[in-house]
């Protein structure tokens, strides 16, 4: 095939599973961090899903847009008023700003927000090392530096794993280069930029050079959430500079209680508004995720963090925002990238 370049002997997946199998016995109960999902959220996705089912909804897209546009005193003005026929009445309207991070809930090498729950914050891009190794980005690490792949070995440490059991053709790849399908039967290989192959070929999408950490950084959005009497709610997130074409998938990141004492004590998470879960920005790096949810995120006190996460192979897992046991953590093909404060203190990175 002339439009790849394969890097792949075997089946790397399959090895990695087998070599940490018995490293990981209960692991599926512990949390997928990133967008942090794990095989417990299907039920609540299967229900999310329901209620953007339903046809008898009244369509908030207008009244989201508008409140796109308010400033806190005129959303205010929003709450005891029905917006249309068949709509419930509005009970609370926000309106979030979101930034940029290098990790889940870690920015430049530096914890973000204090979660209560110990291991919560992770890198998920590095900066390419021209000696094999991608480097750990902090506030020192130039702009101009090409983000690659690699892991955090504080997130392997919740599956029972380490840097070793992960395929190491899988690290210091820059992002542009992550390998991707390519073939009927799930061989993965490089996928070259749209101008170095022949016509009809396929290649990468314009703009696709290499991604930077000024690039990277300048990624920003607005997230709005409008909550009704009846309990449901009405969500829109604008989002600008992301990778340009890039495939995202949304996550809200909530501390759990696993012992039932009444105190959280790890992290968790599910999808963010049912599945499918993707937003794919368009060619300026903008996008909009629209979604009818069946509770209010203001009313869910361990709802942490909306977490967008860029998928550098330009495919998505579903339910899981990586495969850790299967070959493919957090760091290697996906990587958090934006996100929206929800029930949280003060920012300890600034």
């Amino acid at each position: 095939m002339t439009t790849i370049n394969t890097i792949r002997n075997g089946n790397p997946a399959a090895q990695v599973t087998a070599q940490v199998t018995a490293k990981v016995t209960g692991a599926l109960a512990l949390c997928l961090a990133l967008g942090s999902s794990f095989t417990a959220t299907a039920n609540t996705d299967e229900a999310a899903m329901k209620g953007n089912m339903s046809d008898k909804r009244c369509d908030a897209s207008k009244l989201l847009r508008k409140a796109m546009k308010m400033n806190k005193r005129q959303l205010d003005t929003l709450v005891g008023r029905t917006y249309g026929r068949g709509c419930s009445t509005i009970k609370a309207v926000k309106q979030v700003g979101g930034f940029a991070t290098t990790g889940s809930n870690k920015n430049l090498g530096k914890q973000i927000w204090d979660l209560g729950v110990g291991n919560d914050n992770f890198d998920f891009v590095y900066a390419l090392d021209s000696e094999g190794k991608a480097q750990p980005i902090t506030e020192d690490t130039p702009g101009d530096s090409v983000l690659a792949t690699n892991v955090d070995p504080n997130y392997l440490k919740i599956f029972g794993m380490t840097p070793a059991d992960v395929d190491q053709r899988l690290l210091n790849v820059p992002l542009r280069e992550v390998s991707m399908i390519v073939a009927p039967w799930g061989e993965r290989g490089q996928v070259l930029p749209m101008d170095e192959v022949p016509v009809g070929s396929g290649g990468l999408a314009y703009p696709n050079g290499p991604i930077t950490l000024d690039d990277w950084m300048d990624a920003s959005g607005k997230a709005v959430f409008v909550c009704y009497e009846d309990g449901s709610s009405d969500i829109q997130v604008n989002v600008k500079n992301l990778v340009p074409h890039g495939l995202y998938t949304a996550w809200v990141n909530k501390v759990v209680d696993s012992s039932g004492d009444g105190v959280p004590d790890r992290l968790g998470g599910a999808s963010f508004g049912g599945l499918p879960n993707t937003l794919m920005a368009n060619d300026k790096g903008r996008g909009v995720y629209r979604r009818h949810l069946n509770f209010c995120p203001q009313e869910q006190e361990g709802f942490r963090i909306l977490n967008f996460a860029y998928h550098s192979d330009g495919t998505g897992f579903g339910a899981m925002p990586d495969l850790p046991m299967g070959g493919y953590p957090g760091g290697t093909t996906v990587h958090a990238h934006l996100h929206f404060p929800m029930n949280v203190g003060q920012r300890q990175d600034q």
